[in-house]
């Protein structure tokens, strides 16, 4: 008799198990899955050289496409947690005049093109349902800048610098993830790169510079769940 109770309780124990993971949202979210996402950066720079109101704000747009693998794990019905990779290209880039404020004398024109990025983030997401998940997340994001000065005032006018760097930011994000499959999803995100300004001395540029660039972007894609 007592075997029949614990064999009755487990196989109860077992179904009730298998029906709330059947139940589960995030059952449904969980797991790895490769995505492409095309994407709008808004650049916001400043370029601020020693001389007093001596500034430029190239701020312009530049258009991407991202790829991603991210690895989502249940922690209850609902939440779940994971982590991200993700390696963006970009391309066009804004443009600046540097000026002396409240008067008309053109100094230099600056281009400042974030070419590509790789970003490492962890996330918290949501599962209302099967269907539909809500996610934010936080990290660091490296994103690879190329620097062009064009000098159009003076003796050196004319005079070009370019140079590269790659620069660490801190990011966040928030987004949704809508099913179409039982295999695809549709995402929506929007995130925002927090770089600190970086100090350029020596030959690199004209003069000494200091370099402040931001990064904003909102992006659509597609996903592939394994």
């Amino acid at each position: 008799m007592i075997k029949h109770i614990i064999a009755f309780t487990l196989t109860t124990f077992i179904s009730a198990a298998a029906v709330t993971a059947q139940e589960s949202p995030a059952n449904e979210w969980q797991g790895l899955s490769f995505g492409v996402n095309v994407s709008q950066l808004e650049l916001a720079n400043r370029i601020v050289f020693p001389a007093p109101a001596l500034h430029a704000e190239p701020t312009g747009s530049e258009t991407g496409i991202d790829l991603s693998l991210e690895y989502l794990a249940s922690l209850t019905p609902n939440i779940l947690a994971g982590v991200e990779l993700m390696y963006a290209h970009n391309f066009n880039a804004p443009e600046g005049i540097v000026h002396y404020n409240n008067l008309n004398i053109d100094i230099s024109r600056w281009r400042v093109d974030a070419e590509r990025g790789l970003r490492l983030l962890g996330k918290i997401a949501v599962a209302p349902s099967s269907s539909s998940l809500f996610y934010v997340g936080a990290g660091i994001n490296r994103v690879h800048f190329s620097f062009r000065e064009t000098t159009l005032y003076g003796v050196n006018a004319g005079t070009v610098y370019n140079h590269a760097d790659t620069l660490t930011g801190h990011i966040i994000v928030a987004g949704i993830d809508q099913r179409v499959s039982d295999k695809l999803s549709l995402r929506f995100e929007v995130s925002h790169t927090e770089i600190n300004e970086e100090l350029y001395q020596g030959s690199m540029f004209s003069s000494a510079t200091w370099i402040d660039p931001d990064v904003r972007s909102v992006s659509v894609g597609i996903r592939y769940h394994f």
